[in-house]
């Protein structure tokens, strides 16, 4: 999004690579000021965990996805093992507990994969 190092965020001589528009954090639990601010200013989406968990509604009707990709041909993913409870992910960078489950992060992945404009990467072997 251009945020970071000139010398990176221009690789290519252009910036930024994803537009924040185009940009949605699902999941998120814990986030600091800077980085608050950051998606504030940016107006990327944000669903937060506890209202997945409560009422799954970012998932189960795509509107992560659907935010996110909204006049693209498609999305990229990364999931953030930080999301994961330190029960389940107990080598992650920063372990804190109360994140997801590991079941709950499977069903995460399998229902953003069972969306139209996800296509995976097979191998030519």
């Amino acid at each position: 999004m251009g945020l970071g190092p000139a010398d990176l965020a221009n690789i290519f001589d252009f910036s930024p690579k994803v537009r924040p528009e185009n940009c949605v954090l699902v999941g998120v639990r814990d986030i600091d000021a800077v980085e608050k601010e950051n998606v504030r200013r940016a107006g990327i989406g944000v669903f937060l965990l506890c209202a997945i968990l409560t009422s799954a509604y970012a998932h189960r009707d795509g509107r992560g996805v659907t935010h996110g990709r909204r006049g693209t041909a498609g999305y990229h993913i990364s999931l953030d093992m930080d999301w994961i409870d330190p029960e389940d992910a107990p080598g992650v960078g920063t372990p804190v507990r109360g994140g997801a489950t590991y079941r709950e992060a499977h069903l995460a992945m399998e229902i953003i994969a069972d969306t139209a404009a996800c296509s995976v990467l097979k191998s030519s072997k």
